[in-house]
């Protein structure tokens, strides 16, 4: 699978920059319009040497059901599902110069791979001012 993480060195992830900051400023787009978070997992947090960028968005199961419905079993045969993936895939890597695999997860099939890291995107807290922290 590749180099695994160097032993004692803490990384969120293994994407460099500028990359990651694009991703994140490409990620508070999708973050808004799915009103979730995305996380980048997968390689990419793991690994010196990842392939691919994978980027999930985790929405509760009512609201998954809700836009994919019908998805049981493998969600890549479901029309809707593929666009959204396929076509958002397509978005951040134009944005970002990356190789992303971006994929919409109900949070039953995220609970999944509960215990593997998840580094959050698209967050950005600020203050009044635009700086970041309290403008106080």
């Amino acid at each position: 699978m590749g180099s695994p993480a160097v032993p004692g060195r803490r990384r969120e992830t293994y994407v460099g920059s500028p990359g990651f900051f694009l991703l994140n400023q490409a990620c508070l787009a999708v973050n808004t319009a799915f009103d979730s978070v995305c996380f980048l997992v997968g390689s990419a947090v793991s690994y010196s040497t990842w392939r691919d960028v994978d980027v999930r968005i985790i929405l509760p199961n009512d609201r998954f059901a809700e836009l994919f419905p019908g998805l049981n079993g493998n969600p890549r045969v479901h029309p809707l599902w593929s666009l959204v993936c396929s076509s958002t895939s397509l978005w951040l890597g134009q944005a970002t110069g990356l190789p992303v695999d971006f994929q919409v997860q109900s949070q039953a099939k995220a609970s999944f791979y509960q215990g593997q890291p998840r580094v959050p995107l698209g967050l950005f807290p600020t203050g009044g001012d635009g700086r970041g922290g309290d403008a106080g």
